[in-house]
């Protein structure tokens, strides 16, 4: 479908070039003859490559025939993105920066064609030229928006973060509900990167950055509580986190192993049961049954720990209750499982968990086990949410 396109477009090139040579030839019939007859010439056998299905070869021909100019240039930056859709991006650069070349095209052609062109050295890997025509085009007013954007995606791309945040700024009186949450996020990458160096002071530097760009961030609030967790805080770290879960519930599974771990140092596991009983009683979540059950366990309540887990599947059915029901079961336990049917049910249930997807992305669909900030496919911040169902978190 693709290579039908390209043909298309280069028989609508080859059409232009024919109108464009009639008017300059009846308009300059002084030309000598040897001029008319080359330029025939080269216009068949560009047609010939053509039909014989050798677009890269016809190209050749029809872009040292074509003269870029309002007519054409649509034609011309239509041939490029096309290419580059196929994935000849050398070729999609030469359109490009054929239509730059041209001193005729308008401002705002010339912007159009230097976007594509940036787009075309994007794509293939020459990040550095990407970002020299961006910044070009980002002092402009026509361009300014659409530049930043690739900036924006560039920088990240490179985990550049610093520059990332800057490019976000830029855009925040554009778009600063969208943007606010985003430059949060590039903080929190640089108060990530000095925690793991032991970096204190200028991680809460970056954390104080990103409260005032996301109050609410939950990414913040962990990040925090880990900080007050090295400082032995945890009555803090526990106090910061109800209060960012109970705006944000859905994201309990991402937050229960830094809360769990808060508990503990605090000495108020029995707090933590009655936390999670409480929430069992709003919300089904099988990461705060599953935590609920460990808690039991460890206190020698084992039986209270199956009761929980039976009741919350007969309420739930999921596999990651199932598995850990099983765990628990002693083998005498089993008066109801042959001894053929406890290992293809605990088969099933790892195979199950292998390959399970616990958390998808909002925007593309895209699953994985682990919880992302931003997402590995789309690149899309806050997108990514456990799955509820079967298997669950």
């Amino acid at each position: 479908m693709l290579e039908l396109s390209i043909a298309l477009v280069l028989l609508i090139l080859a059409a232009a070039i024919a109108l464009w040579a009639w008017w300059r030839l009846r308009g300059f019939s002084a030309r000598p003859h040897h001029y008319h007859e080359n330029f025939g010439g080269d216009y068949f056998r560009g047609l010939n490559y053509l039909l014989n299905e050798q677009p890269d070869k016809a190209l050749e021909v029809f872009l040292q025939l074509a003269e870029v100019n309002p007519d054409t240039v649509e034609t011309h930056l239509a041939l490029g993105n096309l290419f580059r859709r196929r994935g000849e991006v050398e070729h999609a650069i030469r359109c490009h920066e054929n239509i730059i070349a041209k001193e005729s095209i308008s401002p705002a052609e010339r912007h159009h064609a230097m976007l594509e062109l940036a787009e075309d050295y994007r794509r293939a890997g020459l990040l550095d030229r990407a970002e020299d025509l961006y910044h070009q085009l980002a002092e402009s007013e026509e361009g300014r928006s659409v530049a930043l954007q690739r900036l924006l995606e560039i920088y990240q791309q490179e985990q550049d973060w610093a520059q990332a945040t800057r490019m976000a700024e830029r855009l925040i009186p554009l778009s600063p509900s969208e943007v606010h949450p985003l430059v949060a996020h590039f903080h929190c990458e640089r108060a990530t990167a000095a925690l793991k160096e032991s970096e204190l002071n200028e991680a809460r530097a970056a954390l104080a950055a990103a409260r005032e760009h996301h109050p609410a961030s939950l990414r913040c609030q962990l990040l925090e509580a880990e900080i007050l967790l090295g400082e032995s805080q945890p009555r803090q770290a526990i106090e910061l986190l109800t209060r960012s879960l109970q705006q944000q519930p859905e994201l309990l599974p991402v937050a229960l192993d830094t809360l769990t771990a808060a508990y503990r140092a605090d000495r108020a596991t029995l707090e933590l049961q009655q936390l999670l009983v409480s929430w069992l009683q709003q919300r089904q979540d099988v990461s705060a049954v599953i935590a609920l059950a460990a808690l039991h366990q460890q206190e020698g309540n084992v039986q209270q720990a199956q009761s929980l887990l039976i009741e919350q599947l007969r309420l739930n059915p999921n596999v990651h209750l199932l598995r850990c029901l099983l765990n628990l079961l002693a083998p005498a336990e089993y008066q109801q499982l042959s001894a053929q049917l406890r290992p293809i049910v605990e088969q099933l249930c790892d195979e199950l968990l292998t390959g399970e997807v616990a958390f998808r992305c909002r925007q593309c669909g895209y699953g994985g086990h682990d919880h992302h900030w931003q997402c590995p496919s789309c690149k899309q911040w806050d997108s990514t949410w456990p799955v509820r169902g079967v298997t669950g978190k």
